[in-house]
């Protein structure tokens, strides 16, 4: 099929890229069906979506969905960042979802998000983004549902309902958590935690186009007030953060199965860790790269990376250095890194969150000259690796 598509390149008019050896050359590679295939598939999706517009056979080819899974294929490991950010010039009053370039950090895409006071949530998780606002939202402008799914292939915004029956009444007693099932082709589901009765209670709601409803949950096995920043989706599950006083203690939710693991979950043991206190340094934290869980370990100095690849098997990916980062790292109280992704040079992308305003930064890691580069600002609300495919035509 796309070679097929390819063949139909339209010819090239003389004077357009000249009559020189050079000119011919070029223009038979853009004449190669195999060669143009190979050559279209190592760029990126932002300059494809635009030549798409070239002609229709270059459309054709673009938007078929074997080229479009060969492309996201290739790219697997290189996945855009998505983060939430105020719009320039609006006074922090107004914010957007972006995708950054993960190597230089310039923006691929963007979406208005609405006013920033209005925003609880940004949760981007694989190929989505769910946007959880205040219930005064609805008030100042119908058209910001306080639960909403935004496709950043499609620039699609999806509403989602609230929970019925006075379930959600209450901005701090209701909490949020998004993910998709394990499985390849697995749905993607919201997960709630409610507190407003002496016993907590969850419900589930499958994101399939807005039309689903939500079913009752189990209530978690311990005492949990909040999905937190420490609650995080991988592999299908969700982990929860209940203790990280010495060490990593988790609850964790099949978001296939709808059901929570019978027993408590550990990190890995590390070696010279001490246990955190009020006047520590120390910080223990969950969060998602590469699409697998993965434990924090961060002092002032360093930051150490874990990731589970099997049943309670936990593996040392890396070591973040902070000195490059010194002037921002240690003005906070406590270190709060979070990991979003490892490039396979080994360059470590991470966002540091702020301890008292909603404002965080990106930054790219470089083990070989153990150097951070800045690549943008962000509010710490949400910020994830997107590894969806922007090549992906809405159906």
């Amino acid at each position: 099929m796309a070679a097929a598509a390819a063949s139909q390149v339209p010819q090239t008019r003389r004077g357009d890229v000249g009559d020189d050896a050079e000119g011919i050359g070029i223009g038979a590679l853009l004449h190669h069906q195999d060669a143009l295939y190979e050559v279209l598939l190592r760029v990126p999706a932002k300059p494809l979506c635009r030549f798409r517009a070239v002609c229709r056979p270059w459309r054709s080819l673009l938007s078929s969905p074997s080229f479009a899974a060969a492309h996201a294929a290739r790219h697997r490991d290189q996945p855009l960042l998505a983060v939430c950010g105020w719009v320039r010039g609006s006074n922090n009053r107004a914010s957007e979802i972006k995708l950054l370039d993960t190597f230089s950090g310039r923006v691929v895409r963007r979406f208005d998000a609405g006013p920033s006071s209005l925003l609880c949530r940004v949760w981007p998780h694989l190929g989505l983004v769910l946007i959880i606002r205040r219930l005064a939202a609805a008030a100042v402008d119908e058209r910001l549902p306080t639960l909403s799914v935004l496709d950043p292939a499609t620039g699609g915004v999806t509403a989602l309902p609230l929970p019925g029956g006075g379930y959600y009444d209450d901005d701090t007693r209701t909490s949020f958590v998004f993910g998709r099932e394990q499985a390849g082709d697995g749905k993607y589901k919201v997960l709630s935690l409610n507190t407003v009765l002496t016993q907590p209670f969850c419900k589930i709601l499958t994101v399939d186009g807005g039309g689903g409803a939500w079913r009752h949950a189990p209530a978690p096995p311990v005492a949990i007030k909040t999905f937190h920043s420490e609650t995080v989706v991988a592999s299908g599950v969700v982990y929860h953060l209940v203790d990280s006083s010495n060490g990593w203690t988790m609850a964790a939710f099949d978001l296939k199965a709808e059901q929570w693991l019978p027993d408590l979950l550990h990190g890995p043991a590390v070696v010279g860790g001490q246990p955190a206190s009020i006047n520590s340094r120390e910080g223990r934290s969950l969060a998602e790269v590469n699409r697998c869980l993965a434990a924090i370990y961060s002092t002032p100095s360093a930051m150490d990376i874990w990731l589970l690849m099997g049943k309670a098997q936990w593996c040392k990916r890396c070591r973040v250095l902070m000195s490059s980062a010194s002037v921002e790292w240690h003005y906070w109280l406590s270190p709060d890194p979070v990991p979003l992704w490892v490039l396979n040079d080994r360059r470590v992308a991470f966002l540091l969150r702020g301890p008292i305003f909603g404002n965080g930064t990106l930054w790219m890691y470089d083990p070989r000259t153990q150097a951070s580069t800045r690549l943008s600002t962000c509010l710490k609300i949400g910020a994830s690796a997107y590894t969806g495919n922007l090549l992906r035509q809405q159906v």
